[in-house]
């Protein structure tokens, strides 16, 4: 008995089929291409580092670059070369960015890597992970005290992710605040970084305050077991705008704490008593 056509033609149809699948890769891989995927090659490909034509903060980035990133190769270039270069799949950049606030002013400098041929201007590329550097009106000012922290946390951020290999993005890190141990560790603050309402009794025999030069002076001689402090906020700060507070290890420049908070009310720029307590907190003292 000869078989109905629509029988007859199943066999031509599962061939069709198989071949649509077999030959449409893309439609297969868009279905794993998740962040993770898409920078899983982060540290296979040259990083380029665009300088931002402000010679201080330049030179003390390519120095602290050069003496601290190994988890890519990495090259310097200047922001032309960073227009050249972006639709490029074979780099990623580190670039500095300044960030606007909803009202359309710039408030923060950013320390940013971006994924290179993934958007067609900066604002579109994939981001790899970001971290703040300093107000957008002043680059080239404190940061240069911290850079070799900032650089070193910059690493640290990209590296965490699945596998340890991927990266996070630190504009959505900023509600969850780093809060390692300080112990017994001394820490200097700048008069400037702490909110005015901010009860200073609380504070430990090891806990002090100095003017900004100062305090400087101290976190930038690397004195062992010795903590300083930075904050990052506008220059001109407005209601709503956003305040980030660090303590920086002098000796090796990692993050004891980090929060952010909005600027308004009783919390202006800087360390606020909420910070103080549980900086505090962590503090293991005999």
């Amino acid at each position: 008995m000869q078989k109905p056509s629509f029988l007859r033609s199943l066999p031509l149809l599962a061939s069709l089929l198989l071949s649509i699948i077999v030959c449409s890769p893309a439609s297969a891989q868009a279905k794993i291409e998740t962040r993770e995927y898409k920078l899983a090659d982060f540290t296979h490909k040259t990083i380029k580092v665009v300088l931002s034509g402000n010679d201080i903060f330049d030179e003390a980035l390519k120095a602290e670059v050069g003496s601290r990133w190994n988890l890519n190769p990495f090259e310097f270039c200047t922001m032309d070369s960073f227009k050249q270069l972006r639709k490029s799949k074979d780099f990623y950049f580190m670039i500095p960015v300044k960030e606007t606030g909803k009202d359309g002013r710039a408030t923060i400098y950013f320390l940013t890597i971006v994924k290179g041929g993934t958007g067609e201007e900066l604002s579109d590329m994939l981001e790899v992970a970001s971290f703040p550097i300093c107000p957008a009106e002043n680059l080239g000012g404190r940061e240069l005290v911290f850079m070799g922290a900032i650089v070193e946390s910059l690493q640290e951020y990209a590296t965490k992710g699945t596998g340890g290999s991927t990266a996070v993005t630190m504009r959505n890190a900023y509600g969850r605040s780093v809060n390692r141990s300080t112990q017994t560790k001394r820490i200097i603050f700048s008069e400037e970084d702490i909110c005015p309402i901010v009860d200073r009794t609380g504070f430990d025999a090891d806990m002090m305050t100095a003017e900004e030069e100062e305090a400087c002076k101290m976190y930038s001689e690397g004195s062992y077991n010795l903590l300083g402090s930075y904050v990052i906020a506008p220059e001109d700060p407005k209601k709503g705008d956003w305040c980030t507070c660090f303590l920086f290890g002098a000796d090796d420049q990692k993050i004891y704490y980090m929060a952010s908070h909005k600027i308004g009310g009783k919390n202006g720029a800087g360390f606020t008593t909420k910070d103080i307590k549980k900086i505090i907190k962590s503090r293991k003292l005999k």
